[in-house]
């Protein structure tokens, strides 16, 4: 919203909380530390891990590639120099090569803004070489995926050849980095992420926590905090969508076993912990983990061969704890905005659990549960957006605001749900700029201490001076 309505700047001041030094702060604001995978990779068959962590990788680029998170990108080439070296990794890198070619593309590009002019110069026609061979290579094969690629490469030559035109332009920059983007998903399918918002719109239009965000300023000014295991849970999240949005049994394996060695205890008593409340889109994580554990219950229930497939008892209360997943999911959801479209899809689940409960020793019990399950995988998936990832924020300001949002101009008739920020305090927001201007003499004070806040207070004048000693006087006894 424009300015037009607003007096002069503000008068400056500093009535900002004190930085708290002693909280301890990891990623997402620091690098990850991965000592832990080691660990975590020896509990895993020989045959199976570089499998395992080829499959790990996938995840994590995707994420890396969507996002543009730096120490993302760092474990995922701690976890490639960890494998290699080992030549089951060197006869699989197929399909997972082309993806890991242009993740490292993406990167290399991301720091285009930095590069001196033969560096920039270089890495156009780097990018340039790539791409005739993804289209050479395409062409070879003429199938649908083949064609999409081919335009997709097509795209990003054309946003290079913009690029050159004007090296300093951030437009320019900005479509190209979206176009090698949207490259990269072409590539790499079988990850479970999608680059679409929750709105259906091809945009790449997030960021990851960082030493700017809300998070940090919370975290820096509150109580001391020592914020860790969170690249666990960030690890967590990216398998945990690929397992199930991509249907994948071995990414499947690797979320339970980490779910039993670090969230085991959440769903007795998820209001306990802390990560959910600190780290943004923490509580969806936490959603997403409790539709998982929902998951798996069906599963048990549904399945001929589980241990509980003879026990009334024990199927009885395991449908408990569907329903306890699905009412908290609901609880969280309800007053999110966009995502409280969902609770009618919730609803459903919930009937359908309830169906079930008089027909869990009947044949019949497994269409209502396979009808439970699809509406768990709508939910879920719908909460993958890239929007709602962990420790990721969205440049949309109304993403994660509340579902009852109004304009803030009480004489407004509210015929409208698309609303506008006010420039001044980034916290008020209007219909339109005519409900701005009415509300304006009750808004201005607000608005101008909410800015005063956020104004940066003048540094102090040092002045450096030459090294004195102060020799002490002797006192005189009277």
């Amino acid at each position: 919203m424009t300015d037009e309505s607003r007096d002069s700047s503000p008068e400056t001041g500093d009535d900002r909380p004190p930085v708290n030094h002693d909280s301890v702060l990891r990623y997402p604001f620091r690098e990850m530390r991965m000592e832990w995978f080691d660990d975590y990779m020896d509990n895993i068959s020989p045959s199976k891990r570089v499998a395992v962590a080829t499959r790990l990788m996938d995840c994590l680029m995707a994420h890396t590639v969507l996002h543009e998170d730096p120490f993302l990108e760092k474990a995922v080439t701690f976890i490639y120099n960890r494998v290699a070296t080992h030549e089951t990794f060197r006869n699989m890198t197929g399909v997972f090569g082309e993806a890991h070619d242009v993740f490292r593309i993406v990167c290399m590009t991301a720091k285009f803004t930095v590069s001196n002019a033969s560096e920039k110069n270089a890495l156009l026609n780097l990018l340039d070489q790539h791409c005739t061979r993804f289209q050479a290579a395409a062409q070879k094969t003429k199938s649908e995926s083949s064609e999409t690629l081919i335009a997709a490469a097509g795209h990003v030559t054309e946003c290079v050849c913009s690029l050159r035109k004007n090296m300093a332009s951030a437009e320019a920059f900005r479509r190209l980095m979206d176009s090698i983007k949207f490259l990269f998903f072409t590539v790499n399918t079988r990850n479970g992420v999608s680059p679409y918002s929750s709105n259906g719109k091809l945009l790449f239009n997030t960021f990851v926590c960082c030493d700017g965000c809300p998070c940090y300023a919370k975290l820096r000014t509150g109580p001391t905090v020592f914020l860790r295991d969170m690249e666990k849970i960030k690890v967590l999240d990216c398998v945990m969508i690929a397992a199930v949005n991509a249907k994948d049994a071995r990414m499947h394996d690797t979320t339970s076993k980490f779910l039993h060695n670090f969230c085991k205890d959440f769903m007795e008593n998820p209001h306990l912990d802390d990560i959910g409340h600190l780290i943004h889109n923490g509580r969806l994580f936490y959603c997403r983990t409790a539709l998982f554990d929902a998951l798996d219950n069906i599963e048990s229930i549904s399945s001929p061969q589980s241990d509980i497939a003879d026990l009334p008892s024990a199927k009885t209360f395991t449908l408990d704890r569907i329903v306890l997943a699905l009412l908290w999911v609901k609880s969280e959801v309800k007053e999110i905005r966009l995502l409280c479209n969902l609770v009618p899809t919730l609803n459903e689940a919930l009937s359908s659990a309830e169906a079930a409960y008089s027909r869990l020793d009947c044949e019949d019990v497994l269409q209502v549960v396979y009808t439970l399950k699809e509406h768990i995988l709508a939910v879920f998936l719908a909460l993958s957006a890239p929007e709602y990832h962990v420790a990721v924020h969205s440049r949309d300001v109304f993403v994660g605001k509340q579902a009852d949002m109004k304009c803030a101009s009480p004489s407004c008739p509210g015929t409208t749900k698309d609303l506008l920020k006010c420039s001044g305090c980034d916290v008020t927001f209007y219909c339109s700029p005519e409900c701005q201007k009415a509300d304006w003499d009750k808004h201005k004070n607000f608005c101008h201490e909410i800015e005063s806040r956020r104004s940066q207070p003048a540094s102090p004048t040092i002045v450096y001076g030459p090294v004195q000693v102060l020799k002490p006087v002797s006192r005189r006894d009277d």
